[in-house]
């Protein structure tokens, strides 16, 4: 099996939790600062490959405002064949990391604008990120 091409399809997408703060007293509507958290979970039986991807959004860099935690699931066939049992890790392309980061992270980002619409923070639009940036937890 060549272990470069990886076929996967979302399986699934969960909101794990929204919470947004009441507006603070000094508050600037254009200037916000992000905080994104992406984590991997596999579950080998099932063939699934779990990406929890959080987004805590702040004004300046004390005043947490929100946070948005959503988790997005790949069905990957064959995923066993990735595991390295020896180091007990998974050994996935590079590729197939960005590509499931990126749509978890545009996953996200339209749960924020959704969920944030109607609210103080209807602006508080999620940059575009390289994916490629992230350090993932697996």
């Amino acid at each position: 099996m060549d272990k470069t091409i990886v076929n996967f399809q979302i399986d699934n997408i969960e909101i794990n939790r929204i919470a947004i703060s009441q507006q603070p007293s000094k508050f600037d509507p254009e200037h916000y600062n992000y905080n994104l958290k992406v984590e991997h979970r596999f579950n080998l039986e099932e063939e699934i490959v779990a990406v929890i991807t959080t987004a805590q959004i702040f004004t300046g860099k004390k005043d947490k405002l929100a946070e948005i935690e959503i988790n997005v699931f790949y069905k990957v066939e064959n995923l066993k064949n990735f595991e390295n049992k020896k180091d007990k890790k998974m050994e996935l392309p590079a590729d197939f990391i960005t590509a499931i980061n990126s749509v978890s992270i545009s996953t996200l980002r339209g749960v924020m604008f959704s969920q944030l619409r109607g609210t103080y923070l209807h602006n508080a639009f999620l940059p575009v990120i390289n994916p490629k940036s992230l350090n993932a937890d697996s």
